[in-house]
């Protein structure tokens, strides 16, 4: 059976800051009162709902907002390492409609742990396991972060064989995002096509509740748009644009040229040559020339360089290249198509 669309949920900010790990919502002092959210929940009128902005579970009321729950059709969200515990677990299951949402970045732990700043991804993991084996609806909130791409399809084929029925795949919340870490978290929407086409050939075989959400829709491939929650925006939020530009959702962007030459000091942050890199390749140059001795240097040269190989159909590099002697295979293999420059 192929999976269906769900209902957007309305969301109520009701969790707390979580203990370990990072995550794209917001900052607050202290959890929102309980007082506020049953108002909120009165106003909801019996629409299903989503409690989010951190670990609900790690509420010290939690059992009297549970109470105020009184059967709504809720989702809640938490940290899987909650979920290990008998007590929480019997609690979740004597409610009434209620289910769990964990997040997780990527099924591959050395990526989560690093977008997360905690190695707790196997944590996450057995939690879902335990909730779903007493019967809990565990839904799996997935973020598209850059890293992450490349092996989506892997996490939801991971997710799928644990048992999850109920995933949502997701963007990025950049307003969220330290601001250092923009540049390297965020998913390009220019790369999510396929990422996106592999993941949800996954998630069509096997049935799962799928829902995509905060996608522009041209960037969802055609067979996956019916999953596409209804709230999810049809252009760019301003901190995207601001982030990397929005030329590469011009079908002709008026930008375009023949070649743009592009560099960076080894000392200089790599944020910001990071987005020197991107402002030139939102042009879609032709050919890309990364020029000065030293921009090889740079610690982050392997990425970096990565980066224009992946984004532009010809990269030249007008520079020294002994600090590649220095480099993995691996990163030598990924620029393989780099073309020398005439000083090199």
């Amino acid at each position: 059976m192929a999976p269906q669309a769900r209902r957007a949920r309305l969301s109520i900010p009701a969790g707390v800051q979580y203990a370990s790990g990072w995550r794209d919502v917001p900052t607050f002092e202290g959890p929102p009162a309980l007082d506020g959210i049953r108002r909120a929940l009165t106003g909801a009128g019996g629409a299903p709902l989503r409690l989010v902005d951190g670990d609900v579970l790690a509420r010290s009321d939690f059992p009297r907002l549970l109470d105020a729950l009184d059967g709504q059709d809720a989702l809640v969200e938490t940290h899987g390492a909650a979920l290990r515990a008998p007590a929480v677990l019997k609690a979740l299951a004597s409610a009434r409609s209620l289910g769990v949402s964990v997040t997780l970045f990527s099924a591959d732990a050395a990526c989560h742990d690093w977008v997360a700043g905690a190695k707790e991804a196997s944590l996450i993991l057995r939690g879902a396991r335990a909730a779903l084996n007493a019967g809990l609806s565990v839904e799996v909130d997935v973020p598209l972060v850059r890293p992450g791409l490349q092996g989506l399809g892997g996490t939801v084929a991971t997710l799928v064989a644990l048992g999850v029925r109920h995933l949502r795949i997701r963007a990025l919340r950049l307003q969220h995002t330290p601001v250092d870490r923009r540049v390297a978290l965020g998913a390009r929407v220019g790369l999510l096509e396929r990422p996106l086409a592999e993941a949800g050939a996954v998630a069509l075989r096997s049935g799962v509740d799928l829902t995509l959400t905060g996608l522009p829709s041209d960037v969802v491939p055609q067979n996956l748009r019916r999953y596409v929650t209804p709230d999810a925006p049809t252009d760019l939020a301003p901190v995207y644009v601001d982030t990397f530009g929005a030329l590469e959702r011009r079908l002709s962007p008026s930008g375009s040229v023949e070649l743009l030459e592009v560099g960076w000091t080894p000392d200089e942050p790599s944020r910001e040559a990071r987005r020197r890199l991107l402002r030139a390749l939102e042009h879609r140059p032709e050919r890309l020339r990364l020029v000065g001795r030293d921009v090889l240097r740079h610690p982050a040269a392997p990425e970096l360089l990565r980066e224009a190989v992946r984004a532009a159909p010809r990269v030249e590099l007008d520079a020294d290249l002994t600090p590649m002697e220095t480099w993995t295979d691996d990163e030598r293999h990924r620029v393989r198509k780099v073309v020398r420059g005439a000083s090199t």
